[in-house]
């Protein structure tokens, strides 16, 4: 389906209130779930074709914020610390994990304040060092979590879809 044609279920999906966009303020990296009236329609069509009921799972996440940091630069950031680390360390590693990535450690440094301010990141201090480490906080955990599970999702779907299957 194509990028136009998959926007435009969508916006049916909200104008027939089957959907909701549920964070309206980003013009990019939308998310939608299902309203009450699309799951009760899920649900009908599921039993009349004898399918399986998908049950959609939406994690309490502030989607405005999630909308937010799926810009290819603030995702590559997030996804790429795992543990207490300087923005140049992070830069270091995209380097070597993702060499199409144009970043420079300025970017890294701002986009890591930036996580900062937002909450997503806190510094840490660590001993006989002069510069400070950044680690995820609980939200920041939840976001990248998110980030990795839509990447699988995309790969299954392509998967998928390459071997002529439905995804």
């Amino acid at each position: 389906m194509s990028r136009d044609s998959c926007g435009y279920v969508l916006w049916e999906f909200t104008v027939y209130m089957l959907g909701k966009c549920l964070n309206e303020q980003a013009r990019r990296s939308r998310v939608y779930g299902l309203t009450h009236l699309g799951e009760q329609s899920q649900r009908q069509l599921c039993k009349m074709l004898d399918l399986p009921i998908f049950k959609q799972n939406i994690p309490d996440v502030d989607w405005e914020l999630y909308g937010w940091v799926c810009f290819r630069h603030r995702a590559a950031v997030l996804k790429t610390i795992t543990e207490p680390i300087q923005p140049a360390s992070i830069k270091r590693r995209l380097r070597t994990t993702m060499p199409q990535l144009r970043i420079s450690a300025n970017n890294v440094r701002d986009i890591i304040y930036q996580f900062r301010d937002r909450g997503i990141v806190r510094p840490v201090k660590p001993r006989m060092r002069a510069h400070l480490r950044y680690e995820l906080t609980n939200l920041g955990k939840q976001l990248q979590s998110l980030l990795k599970n839509v990447e699988t999702l995309k790969f299954t779907a392509y998967d998928s879809a390459m071997r002529g299957g439905k995804a």
